[in-house]
């Protein structure tokens, strides 16, 4: 087994410091919270790794009162997004030199209290949390955040809780959706979306008094994750289980959208031609699908930039004024929507 390959557990800081000629505090900054150039960092780690040192994360808690774990609290829902997302966030928080702890929300109170505990159980550096209106309002959710030293939400619309927060908006995008598709010619519109209020809000402000509007609906999917076709093709089928009254369909996943796809083929009907057809997240197969799927990017690598970035300037000076900032989800016009 090569020496890189072996794990020596008696291998110590100085043992590292040594190899690679340098002090053992600034070993200790490398792997806790100080700042070091990035070429010593490399030589440090390349040094830690053949030695088979690994750091002592405990220790570091108890030393500092906190550790250098950064949590993500994420609703990692959709199949595709479930890599990405935590990916890309994880990603941000590791080139800050933190060690990321990525967990789901599923949007349950449950896990989100469950998640919030354990983060606070390891005295997390600091939390990332992606919540809704609906897991903002338990109060024992908003009771727990309070004990966070440092945090920032990720929300959809601005909370009343006095953390940074980053705006990721989702209407801008359904506002472009509706102007491309009227301007294509299309009059009757429906929306495939589970219960939430931005994107309720953003739709309707959209199509309704639009002159070019002339009938729209909005249709709630059966809750089938993370089969989320099945949860259209019920939805749908049972209220039109022969004509539908559209002539475009916006479904808030790409997933979802597919699903349509599917459905209209086997009624008879051409996408774009009889129907017109939207997605939502620009995964990756969207592009590949036959049509290629319309759909809205989410920005997530700019997401997770810009979150990590704000939880760090939070974690440097805590008695700061609140920060909000936001991005915008917008609209990529592909064959299926005309």
């Amino acid at each position: 087994m090569k020496e890189s390959q072996t794990l020596n557990r008696s291998a110590t800081i100085r043992d590292v410091a040594e190899s690679c000629g340098v002090s053992a505090m600034t070993v200790t900054r490398c792997f806790g919270k100080g700042y070091i150039a990035p070429e010593t960092r490399k030589r440090i780690e390349a040094a830690a790794w053949k030695l088979g040192y690994v750091p002592n994360q405990l220790a570091q808690t108890l030393r500092h009162g906190k550790s250098n774990i950064i949590g993500g609290l994420w609703l990692l829902s959709m199949p595709h997004l479930t890599t990405h997302a935590a990916y890309l966030l994880g990603n941000s928080i590791g080139k800050a030199g933190y060690t990321p702890w990525i967990n789901n929300t599923l949007s349950q109170w449950k896990q989100v209290r469950i998640a919030l505990r354990d983060f606070l159980s390891h005295q997390v550096g600091g939390l990332i949390f992606q919540a809704n209106e609906t897991l903002l309002s338990d109060k024992e959710i908003r009771q727990l955040l309070k004990s966070f030293p440092s945090l920032l939400l990720v929300v959809q619309k601005k909370s009343d809780l006095p953390y940074d927060q980053l705006l990721h908006r989702r209407g801008p995008a359904i506002e472009q959706m509706i102007e491309h598709l009227t301007s294509k010619g299309y009059r009757k519109i429906c929306l495939l979306a589970g219960e939430n209020s931005n994107r309720d809000e953003s739709f309707m402000a959209s199509v309704t008094d639009n002159p070019n509007i002339e009938y729209h609906e909005i249709i709630r999917p059966y809750d089938t994750n993370p089969h989320i076709g099945d949860g259209i093709w019920r939805a749908v089928g049972e209220k039109y289980p022969k004509d539908m009254p559209f002539d475009a369909i916006i479904s808030t996943s790409d997933e979802g959208a597919a699903a349509v796809v599917s459905m209209l083929q086997t009624r008879g009907l051409k996408v774009p031609e009889d129907v017109a057809v939207i997605g939502c997240n620009d995964s990756d197969f969207s592009r590949y699908f036959n049509p290629p799927l319309a759909t809205a990017t989410f920005h997530y690598d700019k997401v997770a930039d810009t979150a990590t970035q704000m939880l760090l300037e939070r974690m440097k000076n805590p008695n700061a004024e609140q920060k909000n900032k936001s991005i915008n989800m917008t609209f990529i016009p592909r064959e299926s929507a005309g």
